[in-house]
């Protein structure tokens, strides 16, 4: 379980990137792995939106403060292929 976390997501090339982060609450051995984009069924809720960070914008940083069991986070690159940093820091 994470209680409290923070992710900061870098764009590191030249194209632009999306990511979305999901939650779920859910039992670890109930959890299945979100299927599309409308995942009610299955337990993951959109924490945050999908958002664009585009070449040269500062990293996005994201704070969580509720106790999820399970966070994803979805990244893609929308234009040009891209380098994403990934940083985590949290306490359960």
């Amino acid at each position: 379980s994470l209680r409290e976390s923070t992710f900061v997501i870098h764009n590191k090339s030249s194209g632009d990137l999306d990511y979305q982060i999901l939650g779920n609450l859910d039992v670890n051995s109930d959890i299945t792995l979100p299927t599309g984009t409308d995942d009610d069924d299955e337990g993951w809720i959109v924490l945050k939106a999908s958002t664009t960070i585009g070449t040269g914008i500062a990293p996005a940083v994201e704070t969580l403060s509720n106790p999820y069991t399970r966070i994803l986070i979805q990244i893609k690159h929308t234009s040009l292929t891209t380098n994403a940093n990934l940083y985590h820091r949290g306490q359960s």
